[in-house]
């Protein structure tokens, strides 16, 4: 993919990480990563906020776990196989109803609606039509 500047901005494992950031819901941020190899949820997780990973990649692993972080920690996470069983005391537990995860996109589609649930904002047609902002991260931002 390339802006209108000839700038690439789509570079799978990329060492610059470029995001789309804007509003999800009220409370909540959401950050789409469009290129790069991985974004530091722990980072942006501390100070009390939880990050919810889901991530597929088609070309490479295909659909990956659906990571909870919270205040800087990895919590727990549920696998795209399996009967979503959780821990005790699981943030998701009570959003699984009706979910199934058989792997590949309809467990992608289940994750997608187990944080729609938690967030109280689905990803919809009006939700990507809104406007929000595309960052580049440099690969040494994440440095302490």
């Amino acid at each position: 993919m390339r802006s209108g500047h000839g700038d690439v901005w789509y570079e799978p494992y990329s060492e610059h990480e470029t995001v789309w950031i804007g509003p999800h819901s009220p409370g909540w941020t959401h950050v789409l990563s469009i290129s790069g190899s991985y974004l530091e949820e722990h980072v942006l997780s501390r100070g009390g906020r939880s990050v919810f990973r889901v991530e597929y990649d088609r070309a490479v692993d295909g659909l990956h776990d659906l990571d909870h972080f919270h205040d800087g920690e990895f919590v727990e996470m549920i696998g795209p196989v399996g009967n979503g069983e959780t821990e005790s005391g699981s943030i998701f537990t009570v959003y699984l109803e009706g979910l199934e995860f058989p792997g590949g996109k309809q467990s992608l589609s289940a994750f997608l609606t187990l944080v729609g649930r938690l967030t109280g904002c689905f990803i919809d047609r009006e939700w990507l039509a809104e406007t929000r902002t595309l960052y580049r991260i440099p690969a040494d931002a994440w440095d302490d």
